[in-house]
């Protein structure tokens, strides 16, 4: 009888055990999935890692955070490092993004945009670094911009260098090197060398040793050019 007791108490022991195990990884599974993958709503993520998340609706993003592979919208990012993301109507300040799709934004203050990015629809860019993107339909201003693409845009005071430049506005100090510009771009008071310029609009610029085709030059300081199509005014 004894024996038969302990038997039953030995069973109901080794069941308590199993259901603990159990709770313990359905826990675990648990808060995991909330770690990664949530719903920031007008709140402030401070110096925190987060991806697979939605952060929307004023939220804040500072401190050194990490954000990846999240949707920002509405939201204000400052001093944090940004990858894999879509990012719409916010404000990016200080901040890093690689990787990412920037719409209707503004990005500000020695940010850094990289890795084939792309910045489009009525962004603002201002000092700032953006290398390895596209650029479309947005104002860059006091910027430096090098192996990217740049289409209906406009650039104040930049520097630019191997970029491809299609129907955009240059002007106020900016300077373009190693760069192709074409297809109704304009380029007013800047400096242009190592390029080549096609079916644009060229007044009071620099250009050296560039090639030149199918544009209309005012007013320039033109040095060891190739010049051909164009109307020199």
């Amino acid at each position: 009888m004894n024996k038969f007791f302990h038997i039953i108490l030995i069973s109901c022991f080794c069941f308590i055990i199993i259901s603990c195990s159990t709770d313990d990884d359905e826990t675990t599974q648990t808060t995991c999935y909330s770690i990664s993958e949530n719903t920031s709503d007008n709140s402030s993520i401070d110096n925190s890692t987060n991806s697979y998340s939605t952060i929307k609706n004023n939220s804040t993003i500072k401190n050194n955070s990490t954000i990846s592979y999240s949707v920002i919208d509405n939201s204000t990012i400052d001093n944090s490092t940004i990858s894999c993301a879509t990012i719409s109507d916010s404000t990016t300040d200080n901040a890093s993004i690689s990787d990412s799709t920037t719409d209707n934004a503004s990005i500000k203050n020695n940010s850094i945009i990289s890795l084939s990015s792309i910045i489009s629809l009525n962004s603002t860019i201002d000092n700032s670094t953006i290398s390895g993107s596209t650029t479309d339909n947005s104002t860059i201003s006091d910027s430096i911009i090098t192996g990217s693409t740049i289409s209906d845009s406009t650039t104040d005071n930049a520097s630019i260098s191997d970029s491809t430049t299609d129907n955009a506005s240059m002007k106020n100090n900016a300077i373009i090197t190693k760069s192709k510009i074409s297809l109704n771009a304009t380029i007013d008071n800047s400096t242009i060398s190592d390029s080549t310029t096609d079916n644009s609009t060229i007044t009071n610029s620099t250009i050296t040793n560039s090639t030149i085709t199918n544009s209309t030059i005012t007013n320039l300081i033109i040095t060891n050019q190739n010049i051909s199509d164009s109307v020199l005014q």
